[in-house]
């Protein structure tokens, strides 16, 4: 799957912040459950709309999609162009 079917990022969705796919689902509760020990079929449980192999997708991505968050709020945070 790529990088950009797994997390989007739409403005008006989840104050802008990365979700997973489609969902209002923001990829950080994702990562935060994981950090606290959640397995995927436990994440699952929780959001019944993902899939084992999002949830394990995530996880195997989780360095490129924390950077694609990083840059994400980079560029929130630059002025903006003239």
């Amino acid at each position: 799957m790529e990088l950009k079917e797994l997390v989007q990022v739409h403005p008006k969705r989840c104050g802008g912040e990365p979700t997973v796919m489609n969902f209002r689902l923001p990829v950080r509760m994702i990562y935060d459950l994981m950090d606290a020990g959640y397995s995927p079929e436990e994440i699952v449980w929780l959001y019944p709309f993902l899939e084992v192999k999002i949830v394990k997708e995530l996880a195997s991505r989780r360095t490129d999609v924390e950077r694609l968050i990083h840059e994400y709020k980079r560029a929130e945070k630059a002025p903006p162009r003239r």
